[in-house]
């Protein structure tokens, strides 16, 4: 775990990382294996497209693979999705949390740069920050609101994610803040932030006789887990 005070941003993020990441998304309920199985598919789907696909196909094909295949593999645990407000929501059955996808900047995945929502966001992204400000009880809201004793659910999480040809950086992070860019905002600090170990989807050349195989892991996930990362 390590506390990060970014020279842009004022907010110190608490950053989660190899066995602690792990551990603290379990404590969320959810696991690495859920991310990886709905990234590695959609990294998978956009490999495919053809060479004639429509330019809006490829460039939103990432984030709406991702999203449903996420779903589908968390629609047999009892989650929920709802796309209210062009905010692609989807919850546990107990809404004690929501987690939203969003494209990051080039700083995901690095517990040591504070990253960004890499497209500029509407009032309703705004709205989010707002509400998790207040589910939060920060210190900026008057008494009254804090008297309101509110108890730590439906916080907005996010999963930032970055495709790098057939890898993904991702985390998942609470909001905070943000910076205003004209009508529209752009998600800049961060409470917390889960960084997921970095995944790789490696296509594998069908040879003669090959029985149909899920898709393997090239991440060895306990040699990952095992490396020191320089700390602040």
């Amino acid at each position: 775990m390590i506390q990060i005070q970014d020279s842009t941003h004022r907010q110190k993020a608490l950053c989660f990382v190899d066995v602690k990441a792990i551990n603290r998304l379990e404590e969320l309920g959810l696991s690495f294996n859920y991310f990886e199985e709905a990234f590695k598919k959609a990294i998978q789907e956009c490999m495919e497209l053809p060479s004639y696909s429509y330019c809006m196909e490829t460039d939103t094909k990432m984030i709406c693979a991702t999203i449903r295949n996420f779903r589908k593999i968390m629609s047999t645990k009892g989650w929920l999705y709802d796309d209210s407000n062009k905010l692609n929501k989807s919850f546990p059955a107990n809404k004690n949390f929501v987690l939203i996808f969003a494209s990051g900047n080039e700083n995901v995945g690095n517990p040591y740069e504070t990253p960004t929502t890499k497209s500029k966001k509407g009032e309703t992204y705004k709205d989010v920050i707002y509400k998790n400000k207040v589910v939060q009880l920060h210190i900026e809201f008057p008494e009254e609101v804090r008297e309101l004793k509110l108890v730590k659910k439906n916080s907005y999480w996010f999963c930032l994610f970055r495709k790098i040809g057939n890898k993904v950086r991702a985390e998942i992070s609470l909001t905070d803040n943000f910076i205003e860019e004209g009508d529209k905002i752009r998600i800049c600090d961060w409470v917390e932030r889960i960084i997921l170990p970095e995944i790789e989807y490696c296509p594998r050349t069908k040879q003669k006789g090959d029985k149909p195989q899920n898709s393997s892991s090239c991440y060895d996930k306990e040699k990952e887990l095992n490396i020191t990362r320089k700390t602040v």
